[in-house]
């Protein structure tokens, strides 16, 4: 297994530090062990945007090769979906165990699950430089 994840994409846009590339929503589930319970399986393009030094070197149009390592995809999973699955089961178990009512236990876990979502949101920009992709 390799330790990098491939996904080929063109360019659509050059900036001075950043190059962005549309790429097959598909072509990175080819080599996922989890392909088949992925709810992102539709075949749309998607922009990404790559920051780079060398973004002088591309143009519209070009072929392109990014490539991820495994390690930044598993953090972009646990950013997604491992930290808000253990605020939610945090918060359900330490409303509880506090005596609280089941519906206001809930209803604490829901609003907590959204201010972290919108945590996220507004710091975007670190979820970016943490999950990044290189070209190849």
């Amino acid at each position: 297994m390799s330790d990098l994840l491939k996904l080929s994409g063109v360019v659509t846009s050059v900036k001075t530090d950043s190059v962005t590339v549309a790429v097959e929503q598909n072509s990175g589930c080819i080599g996922c062990s989890l392909k088949n319970a992925c709810h992102i399986q539709q075949p749309d393009l998607n922009n990404v945007v790559v920051y780079t030094d060398i973004a002088g070197l591309y143009s519209v149009g070009d072929k392109v090769l990014l490539k991820e390592s495994r390690t930044m995809g598993v953090n972009a999973v646990l950013i997604a979906f491992g930290i808000p699955l253990f605020i939610v089961i945090f918060a359900l178990v330490f409303m509880v165990v506090m005596g609280c009512m089941e519906l206001l236990s809930i209803a604490v876990s829901v609003l907590l699950l959204a201010a972290y979502y919108l945590l996220l949101y507004f710091y975007k920009g670190f979820v970016a430089f943490t999950v990044k992709f290189e070209i190849e």
